[in-house]
């Protein structure tokens, strides 16, 4: 049997008290009728009611008059409830407001200033970037290739050395620039094959949080920090760089940093950042601090 063969069929509604059809109880005009004409009726004796006609009722059946009555008396109390309450006050309905900027009369999904937001963290998403890029892939040579000594922290025993194998670039964004402990954190990664055993290099805070970069010089190399301690030496260069137009351009998006989030957040987490790597920096950011 094919049970939707008859899904276009629509279903009918017949009235509890009429048996006509298109309507339910608390809509049937026979039943208020009837009301009208009994509304002092004091829901006992059926001898006292008028005007209830039982040919009025439809269905498969014939009402007589006395049934007729006897459908009212039972449907009394709730028609009388029915026409005699008092309609409830329509709740007034609070104006909306947007979660992210705070604005009224639109939301989240039609806000513009969250749209711009979104644009300065991506121009600053690109000029951090492009100060990676010139000093950590072009000036140190650091890169795909590379061969470096780092410091085991856990061993007294000195430098270890690694070639590096693999770049993570999604993770190098303006997130390595934030606290470790924020909500938009994120650490760059950088995959070695080390002397003693094999493991992934991380970018720690020290390199980013310490007012140098991008202003590093080679005798600051140990502030690229690893979970072993930091690289102390590129002994030999990537022996090439990422192309910088598809590096830039790779840049990530960032449309998921303003979901549940206020603009009020977003601009305490982010204003070093914004700062510091916007192009127009502190000149952006003092417009910016006015929606605080």
């Amino acid at each position: 049997m094919k049970i939707y063969e008859n899904r276009d069929n629509k279903y009918t509604v017949t009235c509890s008290y009429c048996r006509h059809t298109g309507h339910n109880k608390r809509h049937c005009p026979l039943l208020r009728k009837h009301w009208e004409q009994n509304k002092d009726y004091d829901g006992v004796s059926t001898s006292t009611l008028v005007g209830l006609d039982g040919s009025e009722f439809g269905g498969y059946w014939t009402v007589t008059n006395a049934q007729a009555r006897l459908n009212f008396h039972h449907e009394f109390n709730y028609i009388n409830d029915l026409m005699t309450s008092t309609p409830a006050t329509p709740k007034k309905r609070r104006p909306s407001k947007c979660g992210f900027c705070g604005g009224e009369a639109h939301t989240r999904r039609t806000c513009s200033e969250m749209d711009e937001f979104v644009k300065i963290l991506e121009e600053t998403n690109r000029a951090y970037r492009k100060s990676f890029y010139d000093k950590v892939f072009v000036e140190y040579g650091i890169g795909i290739g590379a061969f470096v000594q780092y410091k085991r922290w856990w061993n007294d025993a000195g430098n270890a050395t690694t070639l590096i194998l693999d770049i993570d670039y999604d993770s190098i964004s303006i997130g390595n620039f934030l606290n470790r402990w924020g909500s938009f954190h994120t650490t760059i990664k950088i995959g070695g094959r080390h002397s003693d055993n094999d493991k992934d290099f991380e970018f720690g805070n020290e390199f980013l949080n310490d007012n140098s970069f991008p202003l590093l010089s080679r005798d600051k190399m140990s502030h690229i920090r690893t979970l072993y301690g930091g690289i102390t030496e590129v002994i030999a260069e990537a022996p090439s760089t990422p192309n910088e137009e598809w590096f830039l351009g790779h840049s990530p998006a960032f449309d998921w940093v303003v979901k549940n989030k206020s603009l009020r957040d977003l601009l305490l987490a982010y204003q070093g950042a914004i700062r510091k790597f916007h192009p127009d920096g502190e000149a952006l950011w003092n417009k910016l601090r006015e929606k605080l």
